[in-house]
C-alpha cells in the first residue's frame, strides 16, 4: 500500500488529465483491495486529493482493523482556503459524491460524508456565500444523486468567530524610505502568523484615526525576519506610539500563535458589550522558561 500509494503521489505532481486521473484511482483502489497493511499512511488523502485535482487536502487519514476497509468517510476536497462562490462549493460536492460512487463500487461502504474546511469570512472584499442558502443547493444536489439519505457532516469553522476578534498593536517607529516606508509595531509573525506563512491579508486600521492624509506604509514587526510582516502597502495615518487594529483575527491567529524569537504570546481580552474581561495573561519569559530544567551538575 505504501508503495502504490508513493507512485501515486509522485506521478501526480504533474497535472493530469481526466482520463489518467481516472486510471491513477483505480490502480490506487486496486492496491487498497490486495492490502495487508493495518494502517495506511497520511499520503492516502492526499492521493485522494490528487485525484479530484483540488490544490489542497486534510493529510490524515487512516484504515480501520480489518487491512480492506477506508476510513468510513469521505471529505469535500475544497478548492481554496476561504470560498467566495457557492459554484465551487457544488463543484467540489460533484467531485467528492464521484469519488463516493467510485469506492463503493470497488466494496469500500461509506456510512458518511463531512463536508468539511468551514465557511469563508470577508477578509478583503470576499463575498462567502450565506450558509442558508449554500446548504439548500447542497443538499438540494445530494436529493438528485441519491444520497439524500446519507448521514452528512457540517463544519462551520471560522464563520463563527474570525470577524469577532482583532489583534491591537502599537506603533514603535516608523521608519520612511526612498521606495518603502514602514511602520514598525509591536506585534510580530509570532502573533500573527497568516501573512508569513502564505501571504493571507488582514484589513488594518487606526483606532483613533489621525485628521491627516494618509501615507502608504509596510506594516511589520519587530523580529529580524524578512518575513515578519502583516501587511503590505496600506493607507494609514500614524505615529509612533498609536495603536492599529488587525482585522478577521478571531481565527487562525491566536491558535497559531508560537514563541518564536522567545516572544510570549499575547494578551487575551473578551469584550461583552461595554464589558472587558482578561481571559488570559499574556506570558512572561518566566512562563517560557517553567517547564525548562538544568543538567545535572557534572
Amino acid at each position: 500500500m505504501r508503495n502504490a500509494c508513493a507512485a501515486i503521489w509522485v506521478e501526480l505532481i504533474r497535472p493530469v488529465g481526466d482520463q489518467a486521473r481516472q486510471r491513477l484511482l483505480r490502480r490506487w483502489l486496486a492496491a487498497l483491495a490486495g492490502s495487508s497493511v493495518p494502517h495506511s499512511p497520511p499520503a492516502v488523502r492526499i492521493c485522494i486529493a490528487q485525484l479530484l485535482g483540488a490544490k489542497e487536502s486534510s493529510s490524515t487519514g487512516s484504515m480501520s482493523s480489518s487491512p480492506r476497509r477506508l476510513r468510513k468517510s469521505s471529505r469535500v476536497i475544497r478548492s481554496s482556503e476561504n470560498t467566495s462562490e457557492s459554484s465551487s462549493e457544488i463543484d467540489s460536492e460533484n467531485g467528492v459524491l464521484d469519488l463516493v460512487q467510485s469506492i463503493e463500487a470497488a466494496g469500500v461502504p461509506i456510512e458518511h460524508i463531512d463536508f468539511g474546511g468551514g465557511l469563508g469570512i470577508d477578509y478583503h472584499g470576499d463575498t462567502p456565500p450565506q450558509a442558508d442558502a449554500l446548504w439548500q443547493q447542497l443538499l438540494k444536489r445530494l436529493d438528485e444523486r441519491g444520497f439524500g439519505d446519507r448521514k452528512i457532516v457540517i463544519e462551520p469553522g471560522r464563520s463563527l468567530v474570525g470577524n469577532a476578534g482583532v489583534c491591537l498593536t502599537e506603533v514603535l517607529y516608523r521608519k520612511p524610505g526612498e521606495q518603502k516606508n514602514f511602520l514598525i509595531v509591536d506585534a510580530a509573525m509570532n502573533d500573527l502568523p497568516r501573512p508569513a506563512m502564505y501571504q493571507a491579508f488582514h484589513r488594518i486600521v487606526e483606532v483613533a484615526p489621525r485628521e491627516e492624509a494618509p501615507t502608504t506604509w509596510d506594516v511589520v514587526g519587530p523580529v529580524c525576519e524578512s518575513g515578519d510582516w502583516l501587511g503590505r502597502d496600506r493607507a494609514l495615518a500614524a505615529q509612533s506610539g498609536d495603536v492599529l487594529a488587525v482585522l478577521s483575527a478571531g481565527a487562525y491567529c491566536m491558535s497559531m500563535a508560537s514563541n518564536y524569537n522567545t516572544r510570549g504570546r499575547a494578551a487575551e481580552v473578551l469584550v461583552d458589550g461595554n464589558t472587558a474581561t482578561l481571559i488570559r495573561a499574556r506570558e512572561s519569559a518566566a512562563d517560557q522558561l517553567r517547564l525548562e530544567t538544568l543538567l545535572p551538575p557534572a
